[in-house]
């Protein structure tokens, strides 16, 4: 449990740098995350035809299973999230380029009520009261933050609609997370994100919309997103996911818009675009953070005193 939470910190910690990186890359969300994903693709063949003896030598365990051999079912079961996790890229990046960095990542905080919601469904148990209340704390931080920000209020949709993607496929992937190896899981669900996209895509160029190749700087973050981002990451929370639930996961994933924010604040000198009450709405969602922390430490201590009597 310990090692799993510490895993989701790092990944929060590097997904905080995908909205920043979103913003500096001059391509608009759909072809944005067709890149990204044609770089992952790029990444992962790499893996494959050339690094994947080196990585079963010293990584073994994303290479382990629990089923073998693959249906041709179990392919499409595992490329769904990543058609899913397409979508929520276009979703958050189309949040960033109608608002900004920082309402974006705060819109991803929602995931949070939404998984609380969700996950008793797909896993059929009954629903925490507290973690209820601790999402609602969330969505009362959003709902600050939308009254006072209404120029926003496109990118706030998109955010919104980016956290119920991400929700879904992080739901889907817990079900199966621990059928099948880690790298097995990352390689199929990036290959059922670049169909997606790639199919999205190519709607867009039928609609007359021109080919927009990046710059060279638009490349250099694109690798970024690409290997640190997303195929590092990624082994990270397939990992985590086999011992934490959805509902931590997502509560957690409210920390990335401490470190994406204060980037974009860094970066971007976002804080001219927002008001105070911003932060009244941002102080909220962090005391769910920490409300939350504390009943983990809490159940955790309990549970360790049951095992010991």
């Amino acid at each position: 449990m310990l090692k799993a939470l510490v895993q989701i910190h790092i990944a929060i910690f590097i997904w905080g740098f995908t909205g920043a990186l979103g913003k500096a890359i001059s391509l608009q969300a759909i072809p944005l995350v067709w890149w990204r994903l044609f770089f992952t693709m790029l990444g992962l063949a790499v893996m494959v035809l050339f690094l994947k003896p080196v990585l079963k030598k010293y990584f073994s365990v994303i290479f382990i299973a629990k089923q073998q051999p693959l249906t041709f079912k179990n392919y499409l079961q595992i490329m769904l999230p990543g058609a899913i996790l397409a979508l929520h890229w276009v979703g958050f990046y189309g949040s960033i380029k109608y608002a900004n960095v920082s309402v974006a990542l705060i819109c991803l905080s929602t995931s949070a009520l939404i998984a609380a919601l969700l996950e008793p469904l797909f896993f059929k148990h009954k629903v925490a009261i507290k973690e209820v209340l601790f999402g609602v704390l969330v969505v009362l931080g959003i709902g600050i933050i939308y009254q006072t920000h209404l120029q926003f209020s496109k990118g706030i949709y998109y955010g919104i609609a980016a956290a119920l993607l991400t929700v879904i496929a992080s739901l889907l992937n817990k079900k199966i997370g621990s059928k099948y190896a880690p790298f097995t899981i990352l390689l199929w669900q990036m290959l059922g994100a670049f169909i997606t996209i790639t199919v999205i895509y190519g709607f867009t160029l039928l609609q007359r919309h021109p080919i927009v190749l990046p710059t060279l700087s638009d490349c250099y973050y694109l690798l970024i997103l690409s290997m640190v981002c997303t195929i590092i990451t990624f082994l990270m929370l397939m990992l985590a996911l086999q011992k934490i639930s959805v509902f931590t996961l997502n509560l957690l994933l409210t920390l990335e818009p401490i470190y994406g924010i204060a980037l974009a604040f860094y970066w971007f000198n976002e804080y001219k675009d927002i008001s105070n009450v911003f932060y009244i709405g941002f102080a909220i969602i962090i005391s769910a953070v920490i409300l939350h922390s504390l009943n983990i430490k809490k159940n955790y201590k309990n549970n360790a005193t049951r095992n010991l009597l």
